[in-house]
């Protein structure tokens, strides 16, 4: 191979620099969010439910077949499966941790805290309470 003519050589790779634009991503949105089962059962919860009629279309997916089975084992009473439905439709619920606290001393109390709903400022004031509260710490 001359010099300069194989594929990878800087030569040839120059070619296709100009099409990469620096901090730019192919695919800014990344790899679409799919949850077949989850939206399943979120279709399948906003149905009527006639007990005689309650049968699964012909075709459907995998995913809406066992979305199916687990509303099927939820109404006739299985506490996991309607706990897993629950949980796909509404999330799991936040818990609330306690650690005691050293000899008489307070518990220690940590709860869960969705930021996505924080404007920047409130953001800013948050990191500021967190910085100042692990400064006490050292």
């Amino acid at each position: 191979m001359p010099n300069g003519h194989h594929p990878n050589s800087r030569k040839a790779l120059a070619r296709y620099k100009k099409d990469f634009v620096k901090g730019v991503g192919g695919n800014p949105s990344g790899r679409p969010k799919r949850h077949p089962i989850s939206d399943a059962l979120r279709n399948l919860a906003d149905l009527k439910y006639y007990p005689k009629s309650a049968k699964l279309k012909h075709g459907a997916t995998y995913a809406e077949a066992a979305a199916f089975q687990a509303f099927l084992d939820a109404i006739r009473g299985d506490v996991k499966a309607l706990n897993e439905v629950a949980d796909r439709i509404e999330g799991k619920p936040s818990q609330r941790i306690e650690l005691s606290g050293v000899d008489d001393a307070p518990p220690i109390q940590i709860n869960s805290v969705d930021i996505s709903k924080l404007s920047k400022d409130e953001l800013l004031a948050y990191r500021a309470i967190l910085a100042k509260a692990a400064r006490r710490d050292d």
